[in-house]
């Protein structure tokens, strides 16, 4: 017991290390120095990660993204948000207790780790909500089926359902988009596909 939790100890010291360097990264693009500077305040005073998924936390998820949409402006590329939310949490914990819930979030954690590039930031924003924004992308590249399949892929080690719904919006290059514009695009997209999922099948 003590080696597997100096295990977990390593790995978030590895993860936490990992955020760390990546928000320096982005900071060090910040032109102005002002901004910079503050930023680099920011960065000693938050607590970067989720303690329970190992993911950003939605302080450090919000300051990313929005670096990162500064920088997709400058460079006239897309900004490409993904919103996820895991279907029938409430269920899972009423059912199998919390437990078993928060089993479920660290295994769509680990689905959307293995999924994304590790240029991708990615974030839980409450409970059950995560969300990516593709920081150096292009395109979506196929990140929405790759994250279904690894969640279907850990939904085999587990005796509940486990699935997600998924929403995506961009900001296409030279169009002046908000953050908030952005999320709530792939936020209603999210709902939508879960709305849907809810919906009782048509009679044949």
């Amino acid at each position: 017991m003590a080696e597997r939790g100096q295990l977990d100890a390593r790995e978030a010291d590895e993860r936490f290390r990992h955020a760390f360097e990546t928000f320096q990264k982005l900071i060090a693009r910040v032109e102005d120095v002002t901004e910079r500077r503050r930023l680099e305040e920011v960065l000693w005073e938050l607590a970067l990660i989720d303690d329970l998924t190992g993911l950003h936390n939605r302080r450090s998820f919000m300051l990313l993204a929005e670096q990162a949409l500064k920088e997709a402006a400058r460079a006239k590329r897309p900004l490409i948000a993904l919103f996820l939310d895991v279907d029938g949490l409430k269920a899972i914990n009423d059912t199998h207790g919390h437990a078993a819930g928060d089993r479920a979030l660290r295994l769509v954690a680990g689905a959307l780790r293995a999924a994304c590039r590790d240029s991708d930031i990615v974030g839980r924003l409450s409970g059950d909500e995560f969300a990516v924004v593709l920081a150096e992308a292009n395109e979506l590249d196929g990140l929405e089926g790759r994250v279904r399949s690894r969640v279907a892929q850990a939904a085999e080690h587990v005796e509940y359902p486990l699935s997600v719904s998924i929403g995506v919006a961009l900001c296409p290059p030279g169009e002046q988009c908000t953050l908030a514009e952005i999320f709530e695009r792939a936020d209603q997209a999210m709902y939508a596909e879960k709305a849907a999922k809810r919906r009782p099948p048509a009679n044949e």
